[in-house]
């Protein structure tokens, strides 16, 4: 570095304001090195800069490299801390006297965030900004920085300042994603809203105040007491942020008390750990001294155990008195405090408060802890409040009667079953750790149960000496049945099953993870299940202790939940032995498990949520870099992977943002899962590919590869769920959509006349149709023989279910005049039922009703022998299908047996016309004289098309069924049959039965002598003769004659009657025409 380098590397650093002593020293980057914090306090930087500084320096010349030499994705609480009224001290300060105040207030408040395991990352005029849980993530970062800022606003109080003008700061406190850097960095440490956040709270805080965000309360739980402030308006956000004022730390005898105050689950799984503890504290209190050490992993439940067992002993039978149980809790920020868990218990215990004097924590000492002696003498020490009268000056001796004070006061003068909980013993100070082993040595013999809980980490060598009075219980991960219960217990019940099965997959019988996972998702968080920021902490404080093995964990993290040794090696960018040496880390650590031996070995993440850590702390532009080298080298050097794993190629390209090569991938995925059946996996690939398509430029080349994905996703998704699915549909709908404006061919007319079939089968026929007579302008543009029949059916078949029947006729007239049998009879590749065939059966059904019977019936004949001619069983079902409905629609039972008996043969080929079959057999049955058999059986039908989506002909079939009714004898269902009909016709628009529904309903209500009677008939009349459905014309004229005058009866017959052919045949026209006779020979002559 040279010389005129120095000013902005300082700059750079927030340190600005120092350079000139730099230069004026000649201190180039050569020189740095050499800095001593002598040096550097002789050059006037103060405590917190000199600090700062040296770091720098160290991760400059690569010694120290404190915060790391790259940025990373951290979940960080931001401390931002300013003086209140710089600028009034300024203008009655000589700028001496003002820099000598404000070295005194930076090394105070540098003083403060060192002891509470900050890191100063730069510095603003009189303000100074500091990180928790940056470099190193720790799990309680949140509430190091809240006890900071107490500190800091006591300590700032205590600088000395101007006269009458007593220092103030005010803080700003915010938890949240950020990008963070090395501190040496030109881009200064850290890039997001969260140092802007921390601004802003800082300058709504009173003097002498602390505000902190939403984020930074939820992590605290209980630890402090909180003032709500509602939603602040603050400078350059746009939402409101809620805030909230630290007051003081909350009084609580137990972290886990008062983190989880609100928030406790249910403890299940562990009453084999319960019920030992029970055991060991019926042993204590029958004089036999316990111990026992509880370690585990840290969210295994220690905590939960422990206020398990205390809520059992302060019930009957054993009702422990709040004075038998001591709570020393131990804290990560206070490791260098000796004896701080046995401090805060006495002062918990005597009612220390902040505000109390000396004179009366002293008395308060004597009245709730009845000391004497040596005991009042040692502890009055710890606590700062001794008279100056001992005359021990030795610090051995000193220390042994401490101990043995310590010892005394928490478990010999025990004069009845006492319960000592030692809570975190792996944040422990040295002298409590010795407090700790000499308690364990006197308990034998004495009514005391010591309950020791901490993490595998902490080695203690009591627990290891083989003393029958000493128990350790290791916890181990839920039981997935566990697991379950809790998630079940919190509320998630409702879940569907497969997001509770994600949740306990993901947590790992960690019964933490399960816990904050399961609110997580509560919350809302069911798409991507990520880490709660209530474990962001807990997690990376774990994967930062690793050192340099951190970067392999997020190596292997991109490569997945599992990853072989041969796959990171060619990936990690690393020499085989600093490899190796990372993963044996890993593995000491407890979080990767290994199995084999390199190169062959395979290493997995013990935790999901330990992945989902390592993988979100990376850079996102790292982690595309990582992506795209990976997918490189399955492809490149394991091609064999490659080939039987295209899908994990394709997610690596897709990582890396290489669309291209993800896009190519996918599809290859997607043929190969559909070449195996695996239907569901070529969906979830064809999706990945779709979504990728559309980072695309949209335009032409987009469209067509979106067709051809779309093409190669019907099968599959008509694999699962059939034609009527939502997603066939949609799917379906936007293929339809790229197919009308893409150059004319056979697939695309097929595949819409697909969709428009489907529609017409949902009875969808306001969409349906349109469809359709687009399809047919497509089809008109190709020179393809018979393709435009396809969709001119769909557009007549529309026009017969709605009673449309002029229309229908046109319809069905053009095509089969257009079509050539003779010439691409199946027009499509494939199809399921002949195209001829089936138009023949169609026709049935109009022509009954333009009473055209002999034809109708010679078509029918005509249709049968057709389909079985070419043997296809769905042309058969097809074709028996429309005659059923022909039966039905001309009361013709003798007709229906056959046909019934044929249909019922052929829709175990065809599953989706199984309902007609269904139906026809049912009205037989009413025939037979068999309601409940009908009934029964027309049930299972409707089941049947609802559950394929076959709304189609739904109104005529429950016309039938009130028609069976009636003939039963029960009027009233037959007319809530009628209303349902009626329903059905107003929702689909099939109104083709819409004359008969209201002749019959004419009859029910005739039978009753019902007035209304009439005017139904006449609608049934008007109805039908303004569809030209003469079949139905004839019926409701026949029962409007019936009783007439005959020259009513001749009104109303004879236009019907000559209407049909002189073939037809049927009993309606035979009484219609022996009334005729009848009439005539009554009229006169």
């Amino acid at each position: 570095m040279q010389i005129d380098d120095i000013t902005n590397w300082l700059e750079g650093l927030g340190l600005g304001a120092f350079a000139p002593a730099f230069l004026e020293q000649g201190i180039d980057g050569d020189t740095l090195a050499d800095l001593s914090e002598a040096d550097l306090a002789a050059l006037g930087l103060p405590m917190g800069p000199r600090k700062k500084l040296l770091r720098a320096i160290n991760a400059l010349h690569g010694a120290a490299k404190l915060p790391g030499v790259t940025a990373e994705r951290r979940n960080l609480t931001l401390l931002f801390c300013d003086m209140v009224g710089s600028t009034t001290l300024a203008t009655r300060l000589d700028p001496e006297e003002l820099r000598l105040i404000l070295h005194r207030y930076m090394d105070a408040c540098t003083e403060v965030i060192d002891q509470l395991g900050g890191y100063i990352a730069s510095y603003h005029g009189d303000g100074l900004m500091a990180f928790f849980g940056y470099p190193e993530a720790r799990e309680d970062a949140a509430e190091r920085a809240v006890r900071a800022g107490l500190r800091l606003v006591e300590a700032v109080g205590q600088v000395a300042g101007l006269p009458g003008f007593p220092l103030q700061a005010r803080i700003g406190i915010a938890t949240g994603l950020a990008v963070v850097s090395n501190a040496a960095d030109r881009e200064n440490g850290v890039v997001g809203q969260l140092p802007a956040l921390a601004v802003r709270l800082q300058s709504a805080a009173p003097p002498g105040g602390i505000v902190i965000s939403q984020t930074t309360g939820d992590l605290l739980g209980g630890l402090f007491t909180l003032e709500p402030l509602g939603a602040l308006e603050l400078k350059g956000f746009d939402q409101p942020q809620p805030a909230w004022r630290v007051i003081a730390a909350a009084a609580s005898e137990s972290r886990f008390a008062a983190a989880h105050r609100s928030r406790r689950a249910p403890m299940l799984g562990r009453t084999a750990e319960l019920a030992t503890l029970l055991d060991r504290w019926d042993r204590a209190s029958a004089g036999n001294g316990q111990v026992v050490l509880l370690s585990g992993e840290p969210g295994l439940g220690k905590s939960r155990i422990i206020a398990a067992l205390r809520e059992a002993l302060a019930a009957a039978p054993y009702e422990l008195e709040p004075h038998d149980l001591i709570i020393l809790q131990c804290a990560s920020y206070s490791q260098s405090s000796a004896l701080r868990p046995v401090i805060d218990w006495v002062e918990r215990r005597a009612g220390f408060t902040a505000e109390a004097t000396q004179a009366s924590r002293q008395a308060r000492l004597d009245e709730f802890l009845c000391l004497s002696g040596v005991a009042r003498s040692v502890i009055a020490d710890l606590l700062g409040l001794a008279d100056g009268t001992d005359v021990l000056t030795d610090q051995i001796a000193r220390r042994e009667r401490t101990l043995a004070a310590m010892v005394d006061l928490l478990i010999t003068a025990a004069k009845r079953p006492r319960l000592l909980v030692v809570e975190d013993a792996h944040w422990s100070d040295t002298l409590t750790l010795e407090l700790l082993a000499r308690i364990v040595a006197r308990a034998p013999g004495l009514p005391v149960l010591v309950l020791v809980s901490t993490r595998p980490e902490l080695a203690l060598p009591w627990a290891a000496a083989g003393d029958p009075a000493v128990t350790t219980l290791t916890l181990d991960r839920l039981e997935p049945s566990a697991a379950a219960a809790i998630i079940e217990r919190l509320g998630a019940g409702t879940l569907p099953p497969d997001i509770r099965d994600r949740i306990a997959e993901r947590a790992g019988g960690v019964p933490l993870f399960v816990e904050e996972l399961t609110r997580s998702v509560l919350e809302g968080d069911t798409a991507t299940m990520t880490v709660p920021a209530t474990l962001q902490d807990t997690l990376m404080a774990r994967l930062d202790r690793l050192g340099a093995a951190k970067a392999i964990a997020q190596t292997g993290a991109v490569l997945g939940r599992k990853f072989p040794y041969n796959w990171l090696a060619a990936c990690a960018g690393v020499a085989d032995t600093q490899l190796t040496r990372g993963l044996d880390e890993l593995i000491r650590s407890g979080l990767v498990t290994g199995r084999g031996a390199p190169p062959d070995a395979v290493f997995s993440f013990r935790h999901a949520l330990i992945q989902d850590a390592a993988y979100h702390s990376i850079l996102r532009t790292e982690r595309m870099r990582l992506h795209g080298n990976i997918a490189a080298v399955l492809e490149q050097k394991f091609p064999r992977i490659a080939e039987d794993q295209p899908e994990l190629v394709a997610h690596h390209y897709t990582e890396a943002s290489a669309v291209e090569p993800a896009l190519r991938w996918w599809q290859r995925a997607a043929i190969r899962a559909t070449a195996q059946a695996a239907w569901v996996e070529a969906v979830q690939h064809l999706r990945a590919a779709l979504r990728l398509l559309l980072t695309l430029p949209p335009g032409r080349a987009r469209d067509d590869r979106e067709i051809a994905l779309r093409k190669a996703m019907m099968t599959p998704l008509v694999s699962i769920g059939g034609y009527t699915t939502e997603e066939a549909g949609a799917n379906m709908d936007r293929l339809s959509q790229l197919l009308e404006h893409a150059p004319p061919g056979l697939d695309g007319v097929v595949l819409l006349y697909s969709e428009s079939a489907r529609l017409l089968m949902r009875s969808e026929l306001d969409r349906a149709e349109p469809l359709a007579r687009r399809t047919l302008q497509i089809a008109q543009r190709t020179d393809i023989p018979n393709l435009a029949f396809l969709p001119q059916r769909i557009i007549g078949y529309s026009a017969l279910l709605r009673g449309h029947l002029a229309q229908a006729d046109y319809w069905f007239t053009t095509s089969a005049r257009e079509y050539d049998p003779t010439v691409n009879r199946d027009i499509r590749p494939g199809s399921p039922h002949d195209p001829y065939a089936s138009m023949m059966a169609q026709d049935v059904l109009l022509l009954i009703q333009q009473g055209r019977l002999d034809a109708a019936m010679a078509r029918g004949d005509a249709a049968i022998a057709e389909a079985a001619a070419l043997q296809s069983p769905t042309t058969q079902a097809y074709v028996l299908s429309h005659l059923a409905i022909a039966c039905l629609l001309l009361d013709d039972a003798a007709a229906a047996g056959p046909v019934a008996a044929a249909l019922n043969l052929a829709v175990e080929r065809a599953l989706w016309l199984r309902p007609h079959a269904d139906y026809l057999n049912g009205w037989l049955a009413a025939k037979s004289g068999d309601l409940s058999g009908a009934i029964a059986q027309m049930e299972v039908g409707a089941a049947l098309a609802a559950e394929i989506q076959s709304n189609v002909w739904s109104p005529f079939y429950r016309l039938n069924e009130a028609a069976m009714m009636f003939e039963h004898g029960k009027a009233d269902i037959a007319l809530a049959k009628l209303d349902e009909c009626n329903t059905l016709i107003a929702r689909s628009g099939q109104a083709y039965a819409l004359a008969e529904v209201h002749h019959l309903r004419g009859r029910i209500l005739r039978a009753s002598g019902d007035a209304g009677a009439e005017a139904e008939l006449q609608a049934a009349l008007r109805i039908a003769r303004q569809q030209t459905a003469r079949f139905y014309e004839l019926r409701a004229a026949l029962s409007l004659a019936a009783g007439a005058d005959p020259d009513t009866i001749t009104s109303l017959l004879l236009p019907v009657v000559t209407a049909f052919t002189p073939g037809s045949d049927h009993a309606d026209l035979r009484r219609a025409r022996a009334l005729l006779e009848q009439a005539t020979a009554q009229k006169p002559h």
